[in-house]
């Protein structure tokens, strides 16, 4: 059944969206 590892790898895209985000917004704020 493939919906397990599908929804596994779309939070990890998702929580790696995430770090990036916050990463770029932090980098950011330091910057200005």
């Amino acid at each position: 059944f493939a919906f397990i590892p599908l929804m596994t790898s779309y939070y990890a895209i998702l929580n790696l969206i995430g770090t990036l985000t916050l990463w770029a917004i932090h980098n950011f704020v330091l910057q200005s």
